[in-house]
């Protein structure tokens, strides 16, 4: 044997590259397999989707559109006045606007309760029927007397004779002045100095 070390020798072309080695090489395959679910998800996702939906409120070029047992959802490029009923088939990359029919009741009085406004005060406050308090309130403009129902919990210490108002583009009313304003205590100075 010699003691030259061995030597490669190349026909003049070039080296070949290195190759990856370790634990990356062995689960490249599962990096790649990832990334192209990450890509294409979204995709597939909007092609299978159906479902039918109510246009609550237009801002520009963008739609807040309301289910019925799902939070509402802003969605891109729809053409559409708010009170319209959207549908969305699977196998179709937009929703179109359908006539409203009977089966949209839910989806009416979504719309209605985020369109509404009132000033109104608190009549009656009634126990909770399926976990959610309801309110009786009289309505200032007409004096109609509708039920509301307490979800939020800015209105969890609503009371007979607080005054509530409710603006277009919301779901609750806010309590405008209550009728559980405390009177100074005895002894206890005005603000005006008697």
């Amino acid at each position: 044997m010699s003691d030259q070390p061995h030597i490669v020798e190349t026909a003049g072309g070039p080296e070949p590259e290195p190759r990856l080695q370790g634990p990356f090489r062995q689960h490249l395959w599962l990096i790649v397999a990832v990334l192209v679910v990450l890509v294409v998800g979204p995709t597939i996702s909007r092609v299978l989707s159906s479902y039918e939906g109510i246009i609550l409120e237009v801002s520009g070029e963008r739609v807040l559109v309301g289910f019925e047992n799902v939070p509402p959802e802003w969605q891109d490029g729809v053409q559409a006045a708010p009170g319209d009923i959207l549908a969305k088939s699977a196998w179709s990359w937009s929703p179109e606007v359908i006539p409203a029919q009977a089966v949209h009741r839910t989806l009416r009085d979504l719309f209605e309760r985020y369109a509404q406004t009132y000033s109104a005060t608190v009549v009656e406050i009634m126990p909770p029927d399926e976990g959610v308090s309801s309110a009786l309130i009289r309505m200032d403009d007409k004096g109609d007397e509708i039920i509301i129902k307490i979800y939020s919990e800015h209105l969890a210490g609503l009371a007979e004779g607080d005054r509530i108002e409710k603006k277009i583009h919301s779901w609750e009313p806010v309590i405008v002045t209550s009728a559980n304003s405390n009177p100074p205590a005895q002894g206890v100075a005005k603000p005006d100095g008697n």
